[in-house]
C-alpha cells in the first residue's frame, strides 16, 4: 500500500487506488471524556456492514498496533487509526485508538479537513463527549445529547431541536475563558472552527458524563446517531451488539492472538 501526495500522503488504502467518498458521510470521534465517541463507533464498526479501506499514519498519532478487535481467533492486527467504509449506508468511518500528540493536533486537524474536501464527503459527523462537573441537574434534564454546527443548514438544526437536542454552551456561571470551551472535549472545538472557516458541514454531536464505565454514554450516542440517520430499523440499545474488545478492559487477560 502506497500514499498519494497531498492530503492523502498519510493515508495507506488496503487496495491500489483510493476509493472515492464523494457525496459519503464521515463519521469520526473526538478523543474525550470517558472515550465516549470512540466507544460508540466501535458499536458502529460491529453492527453495520463494514469494510476496512485505509489506515492513517499521521505523525499526530502515537503509534499503536493490537488484534482485531471485532474478530476472535483472528490473525489480522489492528493499527492507531483507521478508515472504513459503509457502501450501502454510505458512511466512511475513522476510529482512533490512540492519543493524538498535543503539540501536533493542529497539524492533523489541517490534514483532516484537507482530507475531507479532496474526497469530497457530503458532512462530517464528530461524536464527542465533556465534562459533566460543569452542569447542574437541571442543564441536562431531558436532553438526550448536545450539539454544535458548522456550515450546517437550517433544516439539520430544527431536526435536533425536533429531537429535543440542545446546543452545547457552558452555563453562564462557568468563565470559558478559565476552561476549553468544550471541557474535556478534545479535537471538537479546533475542528468546527476550522471547518467553518472552510466552509465544511459538520456536526458535533456531545454527551456531558464523567469518567468511568462509559459503554451506556456509547450506547446513548449511537441511539441518538441512528434517530437522525436511521441506520438500524430497530433503534433499541439492546440491539446493538457490543464488540468483543469490550469484554477485555476490566480484568481480563490479553488475547493470545496478540502474541
Amino acid at each position: 500500500m502506497t500514499p498519494l501526495p497531498g492530503s492523502s500522503e498519510f493515508v495507506f488504502w488496503e487496495q491500489s487506488s483510493p476509493m472515492n467518498l464523494e457525496n459519503y458521510t464521515l463519521i469520526l470521534p473526538s478523543i474525550s471524556v470517558g472515550n465516549v465517541g470512540q466507544l460508540a463507533v466501535d458499536l458502529l464498526l460491529n453492527n453495520l456492514n463494514v469494510k476496512k479501506a485505509a489506515y492513517i499514519h499521521h505523525p499526530s498519532i502515537i503509534p499503536m498496533v493490537g488484534v482485531d478487535p471485532f474478530k476472535s481467533e483472528c490473525s489480522e492486527l489492528t493499527t492507531s487509526c483507521q478508515l472504513y467504509v459503509c457502501k450501502e449506508n454510505k458512511i466512511a468511518i475513522i476510529q482512533h485508538r490512540a492519543p493524538l500528540i498535543t503539540a501536533k493536533i493542529p497539524s492533523y486537524i489541517t490534514f483532516l479537513t484537507s482530507f475531507i474536501k479532496d474526497q469530497k464527503v457530503k458532512r462530517t459527523i464528530l461524536l464527542a463527549s465533556s465534562f459533566s462537573e460543569f452542569f447542574t441537574i437541571d442543564d441536562l434534564n431531558g436532553v438526550p445529547i448536545h450539539y454544535l454546527t458548522a456550515t450546517c443548514d437550517a433544516g439539520t438544526v430544527d431536526a435536533f431541536k425536533a429531537f429535543g437536542w440542545k446546543k452545547f454552551a457552558l452555563p453562564s456561571n462557568v468563565v470559558s475563558s478559565e476552561f476549553s470551551a468544550i471541557p474535556g472535549g478534545g479535537i471538537a472545538k479546533h475542528l468546527l472552527e476550522n471547518c467553518e472557516k472552510e466552509a465544511i458541514p459538520l456536526v458535533a454531536l456531545i454527551l456531558i458524563c464523567s469518567e468511568g464505565n462509559n459503554y451506556p454514554e456509547a450506547f446513548r450516542t449511537i441511539e441518538c446517531l441512528n434517530k437522525w440517520l436511521l441506520l438500524k430499523e430497530d433503534m433499541a440499545a439492546d440491539k446493538w451488539q457490543t464488540p468483543i474488545s469490550w469484554k477485555l478492559p476490566y480484568g481480563s487477560a490479553a488475547p493470545k492472538t496478540l502474541y
